[in-house]
């Protein structure tokens, strides 16, 4: 016999138009831009762009991030040295894994936080990245 437990989360993303989807995940990727340009004002180490819809990181010692959108599926993907692939959907106005609940910004949080507090830096913030939309 198998239990299965509830999701303490929601498993369904919100039903957005693709002009809202596009507009959702411009804004997001753009303040993780500024939030990680903010970080190599500190720690010079540090190397991001944006271009197309696709943000790349370079986040030593952690290694090499790639954010971007997925139109086709309304999703921003993660992809992490550290903790791999990951896809978010918008749940509730938050890009949200519907893997595990956890949010975008959680994630980038939790990841940054190993450089920041390793180099006694203040934490970033991304600031904006998880309010309702």
């Amino acid at each position: 016999m198998r239990f299965t437990q509830p999701c303490a989360y929601s498993t369904k993303s919100d039903d957005i138009s693709t002009e809202q989807y596009h507009k959702l995940s411009d804004e997001t990727l753009e303040i993780i831009l500024d939030s990680y340009e903010k970080l190599g004002e500190r720690y010079p180490a540090v190397d991001v762009e944006l271009s197309q819809g696709v943000l790349s990181l370079d986040l030593p010692p952690n290694g090499s991030y790639v954010i971007n959108k997925q139109p086709a599926n309304k999703q921003i993907w993660f992809s992490s040295p550290l903790s791999g692939p990951k896809r978010f959907d918008l749940v509730n106005g938050k890009w949200t894994s519907l893997r595990d609940g956890l949010s975008l910004g959680d994630d980038l949080r939790t990841e940054t936080k190993l450089v920041t507090d390793s180099l006694n830096l203040e934490p970033v913030l991304f600031e904006g990245i998880d309010d309702d939309a």
